[in-house]
Parts: C-alpha cells; sequence; structure tokens
C-alpha cells in the first residue's frame, strides 16, 4: 500500500506531477513481483479503513516532492498525509499506532520526499511508535539523498523482497545502491520487532506472476473526460481549492469561481478536478467554453464520455439524447437509494444531502453515533455494488 500525500498548502505542492516512487513500484508491479494499491484519498481515515481490511503486507510512506510533507514538530515527528480538502494533516506516531495496531502490515518502509535538501531527517523518530504496534519491521531513511539514490534503492529493496530474500539482507543490497555504499551516513535503518524481522518477512513463491492491475484504495478516482488537462504547474492558489473542495463535501449541487480574467480561475478549477476525483466514481465531465464552442459540440463531448454513439445532426434531437444519457443514470442512483434499508437510507440522505454531522443523525434517529457510522457504511457498499456497472461505464 503506497501513501502518497501532496497537501496542496505545502511548499511545492505543485511539483506532483509524477511520484517517481509510485513509477518504480508500478514497473515492479507489470514485472509480476509485487501487487500495489495506491491510498485514495491520501487521508487518515481512508489509511484506517484500508489497514483494518487486513489486506496489505508492505506500507510505504512517500511524500513524492513534497519539501515539508515530513517535519519534526514541538520535538515529536510527524508524517504529513491530507484532509478531505487536501490540506495539510500531521500524524504522529502515536497516531499511527492506532491505525496499524494489529495490522496485518509486516513491513513499513518510509522515505523521504523527493527534492528534500541534504540533510538528516527525522523519519527514523517514527519506527519505535510503528515497532509497539506490532509491526515486525521498519525500514526508515535517517538522510535525505539524491532522489536517483532514493529511486536506486528502493527499486533494489522490492526486487530482493519479492525473491523472498530475508529483510536484513534485502537492506544490504538495497545500500549498495547508494554512493558511497560503505558510508553509515547515508544507511537507511532498520528496526525489528524480534529476529523474526531479520529473517523473510513473507511467504511464497519467489519470482514473477501474472501481474494485477494497478488499484486506488478505498475510493478509486473517477474517469475525467478527454476534454481535461491539469496544469503542469499549480502555484499561488492553495488556499483557493481547499475552499471550493470544502464546499463539494457539504450539501452544495453548483459551485461558481468568479473573478477577473488571468486570476488563475481555470487552474484552481483544473486543480479542484484533480484532487477531488475521488468523490466521483461516476466521472467528471470536463468542459471548456474557450473560444465560444457551440452547443452541438459540447452534446458530442458529453456523449463521447459515456462511450455513446453519435450525436444526432439536429440540436433538439441531439440535446434530448445527451439529457436521456443523464437520466438514466440519475434514475439507477434513485432506485439503488430505493433499495436501502429506512434507516440506510434516512442516515445516507441526511448525510449527504443535508450536510448532517454523525452527531446530528444519532440524534435524530435515536441511536449511537457508532451505529449511524455502520448504516453509512452499509448503504455505501450497498450502492457501490449496484452502481458499479455505471461507474465503469
Amino acid at each position: 500500500l503506497l501513501v502518497s500525500p501532496r497537501p496542496v498548502d505545502l511548499a511545492d505542492a505543485d511539483a506532483h506531477s509524477a511520484s517517481p516512487i509510485l513509477a518504480i513500484l508500478d514497473e515492479l508491479r507489470q514485472q509480476g513481483l509485487l501487487q500495489l494499491d495506491v491510498l485514495s484519498p491520501p487521508t487518515y481515515t481512508a489509511l484506517r479503513q484500508v489497514l483494518s481490511r487486513g489486506a496489505h503486507q508492505i506500507l510505504h510512506f512517500d511524500a513524492a516532492s513534497q519539501p515539508g510533507s515530513v517535519e519534526s514538530k514541538g520535538g515529536a515527528s510527524v508524517l504529513t498525509l491530507e484532509d478531505e480538502h487536501s490540506a495539510a494533516c500531521p500524524v504522529d506516531g502515536a497516531t499511527l499506532h492506532s491505525a496499524l495496531f494489529l495490522s496485518k502490515v509486516r513491513l513499513v518502509v518510509l522515505t523521504p520526499p523527493s527534492g528534500t535538501p541534504a540533510g538528516p531527517i527525522p523519519l527514523v523518530d517514527l519506527a519505535p511508535a510503528l515497532i509497539k504496534a506490532g509491526v515486525p519491521a521498519v525500514v526508515a531513511m535517517q538522510y535525505a539523498l539524491p532522489d536517483n539514490q532514493n529511486e536506486r534503492f528502493v527499486r533494489q529493496l522490492y526486487e530482493s523482497l519479492a525473491s523472498l530474500t530475508p529483510l536484513a539482507t534485502a537492506v544490504v543490497h538495497a545500500r549498495g545502491q547508494l554512493v558511497p555504499p560503505e558510508s553509515t551516513r547515508f544507511a537507511p535503518v532498520v528496526y525489528l520487532q524480534d529476529k523474526e524481522g531479520a529473517g523473510p518477512l513473507f511467504s511464497g513463491t519467489a519470482g514473477a506472476v501474472a501481474p494485477l492491475p494497478l488499484g486506488y484504495t478505498p475510493s478509486p478516482p473517477g474517469r475525467i473526460s478527454a476534454g481535461y488537462r491539469p496544469d503542469p504547474v499549480f502555484v499561488d492558489r492553495a488556499q483557493a481549492v481547499v475552499q471550493t473542495l470544502q464546499v463539494l463535501s457539504g450539501t452544495a449541487q453548483r459551485v461558481c469561481l468568479w473573478g477577473l480574467g488571468g486570476v488563475g480561475k481555470t487552474a484552481v478549477a483544473r486543480e479542484v478536478v484533480r484532487r477531488g476525483a475521488w468523490r466521483f466514481p461516476g466521472g467528471i465531465i470536463w468542459l471548456g467554453l474557450q473560444g465560444g464552442r457551440s452547443l452541438a459540440a459540447l452534446l458530442a463531448e458529453i456523449s463521447a464520455f459515456y462511450d455513446s454513439p453519435a450525436v444526432p445532426p439536429r440540436l433538439e434531437d441531439g440535446a434530448r439524447q445527451v439529457l436521456g444519457l443523464l437520466r438514466e443514470r440519475t434514475a439507477a442512483v434513485r432506485a439503488a437509494i430505493d433499495e436501502l434499508s429506512e434507516n440506510q437510507r434516512l442516515a445516507l440522505i441526511l448525510r449527504r444531502y443535508e450536510g448532517f454531522s454523525h452527531e446530528e443523525i444519532a440524534a435524530a434517529l435515536g441511536i449511537s453515533e457508532k451505529a449511524v457510522k455502520s448504516l453509512l457504511s452499509r448503504a455505501r457498499e450497498h450502492l457501490r455494488q449496484k452502481l458499479a456497472p455505471w461507474v465503469e461505464k
């Protein structure tokens, strides 16, 4: 499970287009050496949810191009995840302990952000809390390395683990990718629960197997239409992105960004789409009106998103066809909601459409907050199953 947070409100958050660690792990996945899931969204709540399922043996935290995403605060080291609005959310060792306690994770790997200036980093300070949580082994960088060395270390480490090499030996092989290899100053540190961690952490047959698809869990980002093009660089509008995502997470059905030309409205909208895609599993249709595009062109783009037949040349017929596509999907959602039990349906509507808190829903239904969370979880799982064909389309 790769956790790669990139909070929009941290310095250089725009330099995120490709995580080098994700690229390396995905190459190894394609070679059949590992199965890879990416935490989506990279929040603490999502992390706890995924770890509770017990499906992952390795947890790798990497902040990609976030120089400030791993920092020391008040003498205690923290990892900076994202909150649900893509803002920075520091998480300390005790909090990570809570997420990992009784999990199936056998190894935690902590690597610094790409582009971090050379020097000591506080990642190793988190290892004791992870070991106390029952994780057999932790590999943590204690010094920021040039990006190419960091990537070579990670590649060699996972290649060795995939061949069922004992962890201690795998780390020695990976350290050989560092320059100079004999320098303990640069060497990553290994923490072990007991002697178990020094041996093979994983069982099975060494070697490659048929590759499995790259996964995003627990909330995969929805597909975005072909007209969308993310900005290669996003700067100076972080607060606007956070505020817009906050509004979208509430009861608002429509959000309007307005201002003078050239102030960055389109850039904010693009960044909101990229960071908020996990909220819309059914997909996002990006329609640009620059250049005075015709309604016929917009209808054709919507129809293409749904892989539907070409829009009829007559404008009225085309509009009728596209409206039919949209209404068909709306009807599917309503039908799935109608199949929920009464309490599940009420909890979902109050939470999603009325913006009630868990506490307010509990008071309205006369149940505990824990029961509310259970109702919402079962309701969402039902909707995921019933609407899976529409999401795939």
